[in-house]
């Protein structure tokens, strides 16, 4: 999985945020990990992935499984949809097996959903809580081990798209500045081809010309008094 440093700051506090809640889900700590998966949902600037990831274990969630379901499997289906370059064959693989596991995650919480209205039309139909404690973590184990991989593996592709944008953006820029000294140096260009560069004037050296002459004694000293009289 790639440094969190490398994310922008946003992204740093979703992911930790949902490193923490896919180690609390993998654990069997549901409570908490729904806790932070809603939160993650109710974050407007929360990328597709990890966003996805959250409705994924709110799949397993004894509270509107089947809508965090049909959520996480859209929003996988969405990755790199609107992505300006082409995804690589790792990507689409890795795509491919994060739906699979939504679809999956779907097709159990729909028939959970049908499990559990019909178990509503008599006593004796329905599961106690052992029974669900024990199907809900068997699932939540073949989840993990198979949705790890793959979440790392987006998560490095989405981090790269990053860089590479910042890069390109860098690059942009840079050649930005060297079309305009370019246009600079056309426009001092002479006509022999030699860039001309206007010399500053040089000041005219009148400074001791023009400074205030000394002043002008207007009576001898006295020893030429002296010698006048």
């Amino acid at each position: 999985m790639p440094s969190t440093a490398s994310l922008n700051p946003g992204g740093q506090v979703f992911e930790s945020v949902f490193k923490e809640a896919w180690k609390l889900f993998g654990e069997h700590e549901y409570p908490k990990a729904n806790e932070l998966c809603l939160w993650l949902i109710m974050q407007s600037d929360c990328g597709r992935l990890h966003r996805a990831g959250a409705h994924l274990i709110l799949a397993h969630s004894p509270d509107q499984y089947v809508h965090h379901a049909k959520e996480a499997l859209r929003l996988y289906e969405a990755l790199h949809v609107d992505s300006e370059s082409e995804p690589t064959e790792k990507q689409r693989r890795s795509k491919a097996t994060l739906i699979a596991a939504a679809r999956a995650a779907l097709k159990k919480a729909e028939a959970d959903a049908k499990v559990y209205a019909d178990a509503g039309d008599g006593e004796e139909d329905e599961l106690d809580e052992e029974e669900l404690k024990n199907i809900i973590e068997e699932d939540v184990e073949r989840v993990v081990a198979r949705m790890d991989k793959e979440q790392a593996a987006m998560l490095e592709a989405e981090t790269a798209l990053e860089a590479r944008a910042e890069a390109e953006a860098e690059i942009e820029a840079l050649e930005g500045d060297a079309a305009d000294r370019v246009m600079m140096e056309e426009a001092l260009r002479g006509d022999d081809g030699r860039i001309v560069v206007d010399e500053p004037e040089e000041e005219e050296e009148e400074e001791a010309l023009t400074s205030d002459p000394l002043p002008v004694m207007l009576t001898p000293p006295p020893s030429s008094q002296q010698a006048l009289g």
